[in-house]
Parts: structure tokens; sequence; C-alpha cells
């Protein structure tokens, strides 16, 4: 009977010494994978359109949303440029080498600390362009092949992200009853208008 719990206690003893082991190696993978995250983020970098055509419409559809949003007359919200490749599946668009998608956005970016999903908001390029903030995004590579962007370039565009929004205002939020139900410090609103942008493509 000794035997048999001499057994059992060293079973126990040599059974956490593994879990600690198996905690202890597991505990540096983590950190080898979130290093190797870190050293190999993107950054987020500001460019100049070289692109003539595609300048001349940005700054058209710009002096349109002026005309027809009230916010953005404002100076709030920034340009989306979303770039596409040419569809080789499509027979009709033989001609077509590249797309663009041009559309206005007052959604704040969010801390992807707090929201895993908060990166596909991020642009991989930046500018400006009559005194707006304009992104370019390719949807196309980043929901294939998901971006990891430097923290420090998320940080520094929503600052300057910031200087185009809506200050943010304290809200107070009640029941149908009328019972107070809280109180938002920094409320805002996100939101974007479907079907408000246009598309310019490019032919051969």
């Amino acid at each position: 009977m000794k035997v048999l719990l001499l057994y059992f206690i060293f079973f126990l003893v040599f059974l956490s010494a593994s879990c600690s082991q198996s905690t202890q190696i597991q505990n540096r993978i983590d950190k080898l994978i979130h290093q190797n995250k870190k050293d190999n983020a993107l950054a987020i970098r500001e460019i100049e359109i070289i692109d003539t055509v595609l300048t001349k419409e940005i700054i058209k559809f710009i002096s349109e949303q002026r005309l027809k949003d009230t916010l953005f007359s404002k100076g709030y919200g920034h340009i989306v440029v979303s770039i596409s490749p040419p569809d080789e599946y499509n027979p009709y668009n033989k001609r077509i080498i590249r797309s663009y998608y041009i559309n206005t956005n007052f959604s704040r970016l969010k801390d992807q600390k707090k929201e895993e999903k908060a990166y596909l908001a991020y642009p991989s390029y930046y500018t400006f362009v009559e005194n707006m903030l304009v992104f370019i995004k390719t949807p196309d590579i980043d929901t294939t092949f998901p971006p990891n962007f430097k923290e420090k370039d998320m940080q520094r565009l929503r600052k300057i992200q910031s200087l185009f929004l809506k200050p943010t205002e304290k809200v107070t939020f009640f029941s149908l009853s009328g019972e107070e139900l809280y109180t938002d410090k920094n409320f805002s609103i996100d939101y974007q208008r479907f079907h408000n942008g246009k598309y310019i493509l490019e032919l051969v």
C-alpha cells in the first residue's frame, strides 16, 4: 500500500513538473511569435499620387461631396481610394488594366488592442489632396493576406485622422420610459455612405 502511495505521489510530482515545463515552452513559443510579428510589422506610409488622372478625379469628387454633404463641407471625414487589379476572368473587361473606387468615410479608426479586427480599416498608404486626408487601400490583397501594421504607425494615423473627425461629445442615453441608462463622455457616430462613391477605370 505504501509502495502504491509513493508511486502515486511520484506520478503527481512528475505530472506537475511536466505541465510546468509544457507551460514554459508554450510561453516561449508565444513570445517568439509575438516578437516575429513585431519584427515583421508593416509601416503605414505617406505617399504622393503620381497618377494625374486619379488625382484630378479625387479633386473633382471632393468638390462634389463638399456641395452635397454638410459634414464633409466643414472639413470632416476622409476619402478612401480602393485599388483593384483587372478582372482577368471577365471577358467584357479585357481593356481594363486597373480600377479605382473613391468614396467618403466618417468612421473613426479603432485601437487594435481593444478591437481584434480593427486593422482591416487601416490603409497601407495615405496622402492629402485638397487639404483632405486620403486613404489608399488594396482590399483584394488585404483580405487575402491580412496586414500586420506597426502599432506606432496606427497610433500616428489615428492622431492624423482625429483632425478630420467631428470632436467627440458627452451624450446621455435614456430608456423608452425616460430612465437614464448611461453616459458616454466620448460619443461619436461612425458611418459611411454606401453607393455614394464613383469608379475610375483605367483602360489600355
